[in-house]
C-alpha cells in the first residue's frame, strides 16, 4: 500500500491540474473572447465568472456526493464532466451559449477538490497528511500556470473555443488515467 501511495497521489494531483487548466485559464483569453464575441466589459466578466458559479452552485453537493460515492467516481466523473463541456465550447457560436456551456464545465470542476481531499485523508497517516494535502493543492497554480504558458498563444493560433477545447482533452486523459489507476481506499465500518 505505502508504495501506492505516490500513485494515487499523483493521479488526485493530475485530476486537478487538468481542471485548473480550464478554470484558471478561461479569464485569461478574455481579451481574446471579448473581441471574437463583440463583448462589453461586464459581459466579458460573467464570461468570466460561469465557471466559478457553477462551482459554487454545485461544491456542498459535490461533497456530500463524494462521501456517498467515493472520491474516485468524482475524480473521474467531474474531470470528465468539465473535459466535455470545455470541448462543447467548439460548437458555441453566441455569448449566451458559451455561458452556459461554460457554467456546466463548472459544475463539473466542483468534483475534484472535495474528492482530492478525501483520497488524501483516506490514503495517508495522520502525520502525513499537510504534506499531501499540499501537494494536492499544487495543482491549482499549477494547472494556472500551464494555462498561461499554453492558452493564449493557442487561442491566438486557432481561436480560443479551440484552445479550451485541447484542454478538455487534457480533462479527459487525466479522467482516463484516474480510471484505469485510482481506488478508493478502504474505510472502516
Amino acid at each position: 500500500q505505502t508504495c501506492a501511495l505516490p500513485i494515487l497521489l499523483g493521479l488526485a494531483l493530475l485530476a486537478q491540474i487538468a481542471v485548473s487548466v480550464i478554470t484558471q485559464g478561461t479569464p485569461l483569453l478574455a481579451p481574446i473572447v471579448q473581441a471574437d464575441l463583440g463583448l462589453t466589459r461586464a459581459e466579458v466578466g460573467f464570461f468570466n465568472s460561469a465557471l466559478m458559479g457553477g462551482s459554487l452552485v454545485m461544491m456542498l453537493t459535490a461533497g456530500a456526493m463524494v462521501d456517498s460515492k467515493g472520491e474516485r467516481a468524482a475524480l473521474i466523473g467531474g474531470t470528465a464532466m468539465v473535459g466535455l463541456f470545455a470541448i462543447a465550447v467548439l460548437a458555441t457560436q453566441q455569448f449566451y451559449a458559451a455561458l452556459g456551456v461554460l457554467f456546466l464545465a463548472g459544475i463539473g470542476g466542483a468534483f475534484p477538490t472535495p474528492a482530492g481531499s478525501k483520497a488524501v485523508m483516506g490514503w495517508f497517516p495522520p502525520h502525513q497528511r499537510g504534506t499531501a494535502m499540499g501537494i494536492r493543492q499544487t495543482g491549482i497554480p499549477i494547472g494556472g500556470a500551464i494555462a498561461a504558458a499554453v492558452l493564449p498563444p493557442l487561442a491566438l493560433a486557432a481561436g480560443w473555443r479551440t484552445a479550451l477545447a485541447l484542454g478538455g482533452v487534457a480533462c479527459f486523459v487525466a479522467a482516463a488515467a484516474c480510471w484505469l489507476g485510482y481506488r478508493n481506499p478502504e474505510m472502516p465500518a
